[in-house]
């Protein structure tokens, strides 16, 4: 999806469920001056995307959202809202994003947890070996982050994504 969202301060959407966490990572990345963004999304979706650290649903996508603004559902829609009624439910989030957080290193943290995340039930040792196919570096960049080797993707905070992402460029 190419759209320049970069000018806009506010995003109003009601989203194609099937594409939303593309279009959300999009609007993300790319609204540099946007302070908030409401959007009608999947009930399951704005689940996942408001989920916190430890759960299932924990991603990269929750964890940069959660660390570039904040996320809330602002009510939920129910299925008879519509005509003809849909098989899920919808909810309405509202996002502001805190601009003092939105940069290129809140960016670079979001891809370099991607690419960690490939893997989830591995290490973030082993997933940070494989990435940087460099196992002393791997290690070198963890104890400088003061990480814990033996913790997995979804255990660290964007805190500690920021701090590994500040290591290994050391």
């Amino acid at each position: 999806m190419r759209y320049d969202y970069s000018s806009y301060t506010k995003i109003i959407g009601n989203l194609p469920y099937y594409i939303t966490s593309g279009i959300v990572e999009k609007i993300l990345l790319g609204a540099n001056h946007a302070s908030r963004v409401v959007l009608m999304v999947q009930k399951e979706a704005a689940d996942r995307l408001m989920a916190k650290l430890g759960s299932k649903e924990y991603s990269p996508l929750s964890l940069y959202l959660n660390y570039v603004g904040t996320v809330k559902r602002a009510f939920n829609v129910p299925r008879t809202a519509f005509v003809p009624a849909p098989h899920i439910e919808s909810t309405v989030i509202t996002i502001d994003l805190l601009p003092e957080k939105h940069d290129d290193e809140s960016a670079a943290m979001y891809q370099l947890a991607q690419k960690l995340f490939l893997y989830r039930r591995k290490t973030i040792l082993n997933n940070l070996k494989t990435y940087l196919n460099d196992d002393n570096k791997a290690l070198a960049a963890l104890q400088i982050a003061g990480i814990d080797p033996g913790l997995r993707p979804e255990d660290l905070t964007a805190g500690n994504y920021i701090a590994l992402l500040r290591a290994l460029k050391c």
